[in-house]
């Protein structure tokens, strides 16, 4: 095979479910990769991927204990998958409720991995991870991911991923708004502003052509490295970063670079991770008997169909298309919103995906737009406003029987992926 571009990961010792479990949960990761000559480079990671985030992450010698006693002024919002969520000031603690079930499985005749909701934002951010510290996604993309893990002295969690806290700070005036969400957005600023204000208006249409794009080449980088699709395809998913203050965004005294977009919410996702050569999915297990039943009784939305697929599909186009769909649903400025249409058909180099993507959009749009705000809102309500089959080269929907499935091989001592 060829070794190049692709990361390895030893297995240590003979139970591969627990070797990988305790690679999740290790603070320092050691894997190998070749170079184009073929010459074999250790790695380590200790959970950060850059100089910015190590600066941020504020790690010192401080026991867990005592970090964890120093959270002030930290909100603990509610949670629908019952995780443990303080959000403070700079950075938010997630993880699983003390002693709650675990699920991790490896199927070898299906070719599956099957993991509880919380492994799966574990493992899946502990990829992403590496693929940064590796370069495999470019430094001006923000995904979600965290900057260590906090696994014990803790009487609430049985482990707490520490990330940053993300949220744009809008200023207008004396008044300050912090803003979590792209969806936040859309309702506190876009639905309410002066479009007769033009350079407000146009660098408001700048902000969102770019973190379009931005979404969009995140989705490009997780699916060449690792076939991952997001099956929660929402404006909710997607949080914001920056300071904005709009008498600046007036002046055009800002730069638009600087206001980031991430990619989040990845307990909702698949991907793919390669066992000795051996392709396997990786599923929410809790996803699976429940989706067959609903998929029996045609209750289901695409997104949540593709949570239980075994097999990775043949491009992103639909995330992409719901992501999108989900922020026009959204957008009661109809004049925005043309213009935003319009400005990304501008784009050169977005210009047959951006067609595609509108050709595959049906008269339920139209519909689902006379809703109330609050039930736009899901996955549900964008993609059932996508004819997905139109999104797929002769209808070609899956990849099957593909080696090129993953860049993360999982090593155990019956190996030759090496050679």
């Amino acid at each position: 095979m060829n070794s190049e571009n692709n990361i390895f990961i030893p297995l240590i010792g003979k139970n591969t479910k627990k070797n990988i479990y305790d690679f999740l949960l290790n603070k320092n990761t050691k894997y190998f990769t070749f170079d184009s000559q073929n010459n074999l480079t250790y790695n380590e990671i200790n959970n950060q991927t850059n100089t910015e985030e190590k600066n941020e992450s504020n790690i010192n010698n401080k026991s867990n204990q005592e970090l964890l006693r120093n959270r002030i002024n930290c909100k603990k919002p509610n949670s629908k998958s019952k995780q443990v969520i303080n959000v403070c000031k700079t950075k938010t603690y997630k993880g699983p409720l003390k002693d709650s079930n675990k699920k991790f499985n490896i199927q070898e005749k299906k070719r599956i991995i099957n993991v509880d909701s919380d492994t799966m934002n574990l493992f899946t951010q502990k990829i992403i991870n590496i693929l940064f510290q590796q370069n495999k996604i470019k430094k001006n993309l923000k995904i979600e991911h965290f900057l260590r893990i906090i696994n014990n002295n803790n009487k609430s969690a049985n482990y707490l991923m520490e990330g940053n806290t993300y949220s744009i700070k809008y200023t207008e005036k004396n008044k300050v708004l912090k803003i979590f969400s792209l969806t936040d957005y859309i309702d506190k600023i876009i639905n309410k502003m002066d479009n007769s204000n033009k350079i407000l208006f146009n660098n408001n249409i700048k902000l969102f052509v770019k973190w379009i794009q931005d979404i969009f080449q995140s989705l490009d980088e997780l699916y060449k490295n690792i076939r991952f699709h997001h099956c929660d395809p929402k404006a909710d998913q997607l949080f914001l970063l920056g300071d904005l203050q709009k008498e600046n965004i007036e002046k055009n005294n800002f730069n638009v670079n600087t206001q980031k977009i991430i990619l989040g919410d990845l307990d909702k996702v698949t991907f793919s991770v390669k066992l000795d050569d051996i392709c396997y999915r990786v599923l929410t297990s809790s996803n699976l008997n429940y989706f067959r039943r609903i998929n029996f009784m045609g209750f289901s939305s695409t997104a949540e169909r593709m949570r239980s697929e075994k097999i990775f599909r043949s491009n992103n186009l639909f995330e992409k298309a719901c992501f999108l769909v989900s922020i026009l649903l959204l957008i009661d400025n109809e004049k925005f919103k043309n213009e935003l249409e319009q400005k990304l058909f501008e784009k050169n180099n977005n210009q047959r995906l951006i067609t595609i993507i509108f050709n595959s959009i049906n008269n339920k749009f139209l519909q689902n737009k006379k809703l109330k705000f609050k039930d736009r809102r899901s996955h549900k309500k964008a993609s059932e406003c996508i004819n997905e089959e139109s999104l797929y080269n002769k209808g070609k929907k899956f990849i099957s029987n593909s080696d090129e499935c993953s860049i993360i091989h999982f090593l155990t001592k019956n190996s030759s992926n090496s050679e």
